[in-house]
């Protein structure tokens, strides 16, 4: 292994660029498939029946729509948003308002459309929506007032309207402005798709800066947050120029969730939120607000934040309780914005949830994600339905079970609270999907129900997927969510590996990794089966099974200079074509070694420059910028024909030099396939070759650095002016470590 290391300098000055055209769309309709196919995938929810009223302003485009899904018939949908340059507001009638005296649960599913991109310039999502508590005196039909200048997308409905760019003795501060422009005695936490952070001066006042954060460059992707609308202490004014610029504002985002791409929100799924209140105390001013997101899936890592409310900011006559909706807003990017809900405050609070216990494992524990079961274990699956409160009983609730079809279940039992019980009759245990509608409602006389299910694990190897069950009532959904296990059977293949001999392998060669297969208690053959692996940790292609004889013999295949100096792990791992899994087996000493003789030839770097420049003007949008200089990265070759090399790359954050302030951007590599790789201190391979010819090879991958290939800096629309310098770390593998 051979490294390299280069010095890059950025330079940049201000160039001035508007945010967007002055121009707003006449409505129209317009084919949009993303809605369509957001709909045909909603999930389960209630009908809203008459809970939320929506303002009839013409610029008000929320509505509620029914799922086309026809696994959830009856779930309604609130559109908030569907199009460019629209607002959206739907909000709770009288009867539904939230107690700020109590504890309160709402629970949702979110859908910001599929305009995400992981990458920030091609990202064409905007603006997004919020959640809103308010006592605003204009009850169903509050809304940011953007007096005479058109209307921002950053508001998301709910937010100050960023229209000054001075301060004035005349005037209210610019904080102020900010507050008296917003929904008045709200609190508002927000669900932002796009990046409002211009710090040009001529952007000041036009509606896009306020994701320029106190603490610069932390907010740079799709985010959650939270804080107080009509506050002025919620915006904090930046003046440029010792105060003699023009001014623009930024919001503080409290509780903030932020993605590590620009498609967290908007990628075409739905994400669940729960939000809990929680009162200090019944006359306290003082409270606590947790959201959790993407808390009902199993595959997606949930996210929870507390922020603390004071009550007297948004119910500041005493009223003890509030109006509750959605906002949202775009501007010429947009997305669909679509809530489906599954609890609203002061209705019905219920939950469920879903264990399998196997009698075999002691304590009788619930199984975990991966466990394994044998087969012919007897297992239990509960499922527990609890009513915690509400202002009125749960009614008509029905079951939908999604159940683990590698267990053959035998009996099916409903138990009440009260001690009432009844048998799932009718139900037919032998299918992978059941329905039952419960005898009773759930109340506070009767607050629980658990419905338990007995079988046998089935004698089929391989992985049962995770399964959600939903409990639908009139006034409430539930889910829960039974964790993904393995099944080790009978009817399973059994792979062994033969130890490599003592002496270490030459690397530059095909290694073979002799094996056996024993597939004498499976109905598949060789044919269906594959061979799944990983090399020091990292995944290799699959490579298909070839028997040497009927004894099941194989050889596995490690391709030339695959193998790194000195000791290798490989572990291998046998897949039929129904999922059905072998035992791992690892082999964690195998030893390759290279050849050092000079006459075999050496691949080694000949010529680096030590630095190299990129220069580019600021335009408040994101933009890529090639190399400005002339760049030498030369790798000489004297190897043998068939030979490989790959280089790699890492990078240090671009920074200023005294204040070490960081660059809203970095350096990536667009390889010659056209793959953008963003540099990290994460080594990836940026450029391979393969030596065709036995003549000495010299080449200059800097070379290929021409138009949008190569070493690009990617500037974010929030770079600021400056001189920016860091560390790139070139290393070229297949060398002997020098």
């Amino acid at each position: 292994m051979v490294k390299a290391i280069g010095l890059g300098i950025v330079s940049m000055v201000v160039a001035a660029c508007l945010f967007w055209s002055e121009t707003s769309p006449a409505k129209a309709a317009f084919y949009n498939p993303d809605l369509n196919a957001a709909l045909r995938s909603a999930p389960q929810g209630i009908h809203l029946q008459d809970f939320f009223e929506v303002s009839q302003s013409e610029s008000n485009r929320a509505e509620v729509i029914d799922s086309t899904n026809p696994k959830t018939l009856g779930t309604q949908v609130v559109k908030i948003t569907d199009g460019r340059f629209q607002m959206g507001g739907i909000w709770s009638r009288d009867n539904m308002r939230f107690n700020l005296r109590h504890d309160q649960t709402i629970s949702m599913w979110l859908y910001f459309g599929n305009q995400g991109n992981r990458q920030a310039e091609h990202n064409d999502a905007g603006d997004g929506m919020a959640f809103v508590l308010q006592n605003d005196t204009r009850g169903v039909g509050a809304a940011p007032s953007f007096g005479d200048s058109k209307q921002f997308g950053e508001t998301l409905g709910v937010w100050g309207v960023d229209n000054r760019s001075s301060q004035s003795w005349l005037q209210p501060s610019i904080q102020q402005s900010l507050a008296n422009s917003a929904i008045q005695n709200s609190w508002a936490l927000e669900f932002d798709t796009f990046i409002n952070n211009a710090n040009d001066s001529d952007q000041a006042g036009r509606g896009n800066s306020f994701d320029l954060s106190e603490k610069p460059g932390s907010i740079q992707r799709p985010h959650i947050a939270s804080n107080y609308p009509a506050q002025p202490d919620s915006y904090h004014v930046y003046t440029p120029d010792w105060g003699l610029g023009r001014s623009y504002a930024g919001l503080i985002h409290k509780g903030l969730i932020q993605g590590n791409d620009f498609d967290f929100l908007s990628d075409a799924h739905w994400h669940h939120l729960t939000i809990r209140y929680h009162p200090d105390s019944e006359n306290s001013d003082l409270a606590t607000m947790s959201y959790s997101f993407d808390d009902r899936s199993l595959a997606r890592e949930s996210i929870t934040r507390d922020v603390r409310i004071n009550r007297k900011i948004i119910d500041p006559d005493h009223n003890q309780d509030a109006r509750w909706g959605f906002t949202g807003s775009t501007g010429r990017s947009w997305e669909n914005n679509l809530v489906v809900f599954d609890t609203v405050p002061n209705l019905v609070d219920a939950e469920a949830s879903a264990e399998l216990k196997d009698s075999n494992v002691p304590g009788n524990q619930p199984v975990k994600t991966g466990d394994v079961l044998e087969h012919g274990d007897h297992v239990s699956l509960q499922y527990n339905l609890k009513y915690a409160n509400g202002s009125t009983d749960w009614h008509n609730i029905k079951a939908l079970l999604n159940l683990p079809g590698k267990v053959r279940f035998n009996t099916a039992t409903l138990v009440y609270a009260n001690g009432l019980t009844e048998e799932l009759k009718g139900v037919d245990l032998r299918t992978s999907t059941i329905t039952h509608r419960l005898q009773q409602d759930l109340s506070d006389d009767n607050p629980s129900a658990e419905i338990v299910l007995r079988g046998v694990v089935k004698d089929e190897s391989g992985t049962e997927p995770e399964q959600t069950s939903v409990f639908t009532g009139t006034e409430a959904v539930a889910q829960a969510t039974l964790p993904s296990f393995k099944v080790h059977g009978i009817n399973n293949m059994q792979l062994t590996l033969a130890d490599p001999k003592d002496e270490a392998v030459d690397g530059s060669k095909q290694t073979l990794i002799k094996g056996q297969l024993d597939l004498s208690h499976t109905q598949f053959t060789a044919k269906d089966i594959h061979l799944q692996s990983r090399l020091n940790g990292n995944s290799q292609p699959d490579q298909a099974v070839t028997l040497l004889d009927d004894a099941g013999h194989f050889n596995y295949r490690i391709p030339a200079n695959q193998l790194r100096e000195g000791n290798n792990k490989l572990a291998i791992t046998a897949v039929d074509t129904a999922n059905n899994q072998s035992n791992e087996v690892t082999v964690s000493s195998l030893t390759a070694h290279y050849s050092k003789d000079l006459s075999r030839g050496k691949v080694a770097f000949t010529e680096v420059s030590p630095a190299v420049d990129f220069t580019g003007r600021l335009s408040g949008t994101s933009k890529l910028i090639p190399v400005a200089t002339k760049a030498e990265l030369t790798i000489t070759d004297t190897r043998p024909i068939g030979n490989k090399w790959a280089l790699q790359a890492t990078a240090t954050p671009l920074t200023t030099g005294n204040d070490r302030h960081h660059l809203a951007g970095g350096v990536t590599y667009v390889t010659a396939r056209g793959r953008t790789l963003i540099l990290s201190d994460d080594a990836q391979i940026v450029a391979e070759h393969e030596k065709d010819s036995d003549n000495n090879e010299l080449t200059n991958v800097a070379d290929n650095w021409q138009g949008l290939r190569g070493l690009i800096l990617q500037l974010n629309a929030g770079a600021q002016q400056g001189t920016y310098a860091g560390e790139i770390t070139w290393t070229l593998d297949d060398v002997p470590e020098t």
